[in-house]
């Protein structure tokens, strides 16, 4: 914990005093230490009483990888789950890879999916146009508490995406953009240890 080596980065106060004087809100702290590119957020209720939290606690392992921790419940320890976003080669291709993980996670309330139809009516067009028609790879063994998703940035105007999910693994080849990527400027890149991705691109290169 940072905390016990660092003074605090930031400190923000949400605070509501009710008509009983009764005080309500929440205190977000961060903790900054800039020699080894980590970063950590405490969200806690000012309620002595209320014991709930929200722990952030990321760190940038390279210039092409970043990963987080997302912990939250009774004292951060009801719910977590794992955040990695990293750049890297599919083949001799640059690709972005994002993965998600979980321990434990809460149901998802009814109103949060009406607030995520509300929200998806401002995705633009062709974002659900793109991945609307990807394809399902049979017999497909994936982890059970993770989604992964990759794109693959197979020429400066076209895209291949892989997305895994823990019942199935779908993807769409040859997407094409409507404005070129710079490539070419992506460099320093190491090849990504994802095995299916891999088989994708080598069963299509023999056909």
């Amino acid at each position: 914990f940072l905390g016990n080596k660092l003074a605090p980065k930031v400190i923000i106060l949400f605070r509501l005093v009710r008509a009983d004087h009764k005080i309500e809100g929440y205190q977000v702290t961060a903790y900054l230490n800039k020699a080894t590119s980590r970063l950590q957020m405490i969200m806690a209720a000012l309620d002595e009483n209320d014991n709930w939290k929200l722990c952030a606690d990321g760190v940038l392992l390279s210039k092409h990888k970043v990963t987080a921790k997302i912990a939250w419940g009774a004292e951060c320890k009801d719910y977590n789950t794992f955040i990695t976003a990293e750049t890297g080669l599919v083949g001799p291709s640059p690709a972005v890879r994002l993965r998600l993980s979980w321990d434990r996670l809460p149901k998802v309330p009814k109103a949060v999916w009406r607030y995520v139809r509300i929200v998806s009516e401002f995705i633009p067009w062709y974002i659900p146009y793109y991945l609307s028609d990807l394809v399902p790879m049979q017999k497909d063994r994936n982890s059970e508490k993770q989604i992964q998703f990759t794109v693959v940035a197979t020429s400066e105007r076209t895209l291949d995406v892989i997305l895994k999910t823990p019942k199935m693994t779908l993807y769409k080849l040859g997407v094409n953009l409507p404005c070129s990527l710079p490539i070419e400027s992506m460099t320093d890149l190491s090849p990504f240890d994802d095995n299916i991705v891999n088989k994708i691109h080598y069963l299509f290169s023999e056909v």
